[in-house]
């Protein structure tokens, strides 16, 4: 005998039988082994049968005068038909199921958390740049962590930290700004040394001490004149070294100079050398 709890899945109904000498039709079903799961007497007239589905097309063929109809069923067959006569709703429902399903996996919010403007720009087109965006679908935990790590590899002169916080269908990213301590450079005192001679015209000093002056070591002359028989000078200032300077001068004095009368194009133009230099007057 099967279990009754089993027997409540299979195709079950209820089936009303009416006429007269209802008691010979059941004792001519139970002759022709008609298996009868309950009988339900309702009057003289009525009785109420349930019976499987496969029985109640046997007792078709015996129903002769009487009225056979079906009045309900159980089992599969009750399932089958409640999907049938609500095919519409059930479709709508599971249509509805999926789609919050669908929407629950999806992110509608980007939080980032920072003070600074350049920072969240940053973190903003580094999430994008690694497929998280809004309305797009979630990241499972592991995939979140090697964005993380990556965000950080590819800005690590920059971040220090990162987090990918999922809250429902939002991320919350939370960050920290790697903070560079400026290395503070000491210089020491050194020297300008020229890559050939050249001669000191201006010096601007907005600290420390000048250990040289302007001209430091030469004279600053504007030619006048060249004795008889020499070469001609252009006109303008000329500068000259003081080693051979045979007398104290101050500025305005008027010099004599002996020289071998080679210029050296500078600015201004320096007598190469002089063999003596004297005061005049």
């Amino acid at each position: 005998m099967r279990n009754r709890y089993l027997e409540k899945f299979d195709s079950i109904i209820k089936i009303k039988i009416e006429g007269k000498n209802i008691n010979n039709y059941i004792k001519r079903l139970i002759k022709n082994k008609i298996n009868i799961i309950k009988l339900i007497p309702v009057s003289y007239k009525e009785v109420h049968l349930i019976v499987k589905y496969s029985e109640y097309k046997k007792i078709s063929k015996y129903k002769s005068i009487y009225k056979i109809s079906i009045i309900n069923n159980y089992g599969t067959l009750r399932i089958k038909n409640i999907i049938k006569k609500n095919t519409i709703l059930l479709v709508t429902f599971f249509i509805s199921i999926m789609i919050m399903i669908g929407l629950s996996n999806l992110i509608f919010t980007i939080d980032i958390i920072h003070e600074d403007n350049s920072v969240r720009t940053l973190i903003r087109d580094e999430l994008a740049r690694n497929g998280i965006r809004k309305f797009t679908f979630k990241k499972k935990y592991n995939e979140l962590e090697r964005i993380e790590n990556k965000i950080l590899l590819d800005n690590k002169d920059r971040l220090e930290w990162i987090e990918i916080i999922e809250t429902g269908t939002k991320y919350t990213v939370r960050v920290e700004e790697r903070l560079l301590t400026k290395e503070n450079k000491s210089f020491k005192y050194q020297d300008i040394v020229a890559k050939k001679d050249a001669i000191i015209t201006k010096i601007n000093a907005s600290s420390g001490e000048k250990v040289k002056e302007v001209n430091d070591g030469n004279l600053l002359v504007t030619y006048i004149s060249t004795a008889e028989g020499f070469l001609e000078l252009s006109e303008g200032d000329y500068v000259i070294s003081k080693d051979n300077l045979q007398d104290e001068v101050q500025v305005g004095d008027t010099v004599e100079i002996w020289t071998n009368g080679i210029i050296m194009e500078t600015y201004p133009a320096q007598i190469a050398l002089a063999y003596r230099i004297e005061k005049v007057g």
